[in-house]
């Protein structure tokens, strides 16, 4: 993930985005699948960049808010 785009975001897409994140977190964390160094170090991996992801977006969402004021 060294390549960067930006986008412009409005608040709701913001939060819908967040809201899907949430969503994908959640079934990694509930996935039920045969318990492996690997399989670990996988689901970890995912909820490394999905945790990523929700801080850009939360940063985003909160510098855009105060670019509104």
């Amino acid at each position: 993930m060294s390549d960067y785009l930006s986008v412009d975001l409005s608040k709701d897409d913001c939060e819908l985005l967040l809201q899907g994140l949430r969503f994908i977190r959640s079934r990694v964390m509930l996935d039920i699948c045969d318990p492996s160094p690997k399989v670990d170090c996988t689901r970890q991996e995912q909820l490394r960049e999905i945790g990523v992801l929700v801080e850009q977006l939360s940063g985003a969402k909160s510098t855009s808010a105060t670019a509104n004021i």
